[in-house]
């Protein structure tokens, strides 16, 4: 009853909103719209004036979170924590006998998936940090600047590295992702599995093609646009969409 009681406080903490605002009058960020409408594929199905259709994803996300990245990833921080948190309370509450295993699996299913996307996002913060300090053709566009400034100040072997451990961490999240849609198979009701699926496919897809791209492109040709990597995209990506 504890754990269980614990890891049901932790999504209210992870899922909070908040109608408070800063001095400027802007809104205090709330963790709920972070998942729903920052980080979660869903919102980017749709239309919005003023932006391509497909919209660009993650990029879009990415350029939200690093406008205002200090307060963003505090937050989503958090919700990484707590998620873990009431993950492994929820899987011992599951491995209980004496407990409705059924819906603690289906409640493990939900914090996972926070957990996951937070991780993402995470991680493709990581990656941009870690390609800014290679100095790879990337956020800015200025391509001729960036290629200038390996040339002079990169080794062969460092840029390498570099690509390497992006490639690898893209790896990671593409598995993490597809463990959690084993989850979703196993607990998510059977007339929401095709949104879902398809929403976590996306994510799936997206991490697949950017590790592919950094596999089979040659390291001096290499560029992260984070902010618009729709030169990687793979058919199966844009069938998704």
């Amino acid at each position: 009853y504890d754990k269980a009681r614990r890891a049901f406080e932790l999504i209210d903490l992870i899922t909070e909103t908040r109608s408070e605002n800063y001095q400027d009058g802007t809104p205090v960020l709330s963790k709920h719209d972070i998942l729903f409408f920052t980080l979660s594929y869903y919102i980017y199905s749709y239309v919005s004036k003023g932006k391509p259709y497909p919209r660009i994803f993650p990029g879009e996300a990415l350029s939200k979170i690093n406008a205002n990245r200090t307060e963003y990833l505090r937050e989503i921080y958090e919700i990484a924590s707590m998620a873990k948190e009431a993950s492994m309370l929820f899987s011992e509450v599951a491995a209980d006998p004496r407990c409705n295993t059924k819906l603690a699996k289906r409640f493990l299913y939900e914090v996972e998936n926070y957990y996951c996307l937070a991780e993402d996002f995470l991680a493709l913060i990581k990656m941009m940090d870690i390609a800014d300090e290679l100095k790879m053709p990337s956020n800015d566009g200025d391509d001729d600047n960036c290629n200038d400034n390996c040339n002079d100040n990169c080794t062969d072997t460092y840029r390498k590295t570099i690509i390497e451990k992006i490639k690898n961490m893209a790896l990671e999240r593409k598995i993490g992702r597809l463990v959690l849609m084993t989850r979703l198979e196993e607990t998510k009701e059977e007339f929401l599995l095709a949104s879902h699926m398809r929403n976590h496919s996306i994510f799936m897809q997206f991490f697949a093609d950017l590790e592919g791209y950094l596999a089979n492109t040659r390291p001096e040709e290499v560029k992260l646009n984070f902010y618009d990597m729709r030169y990687l995209e793979s058919e199966a990506f844009k069938k998704l969409r």
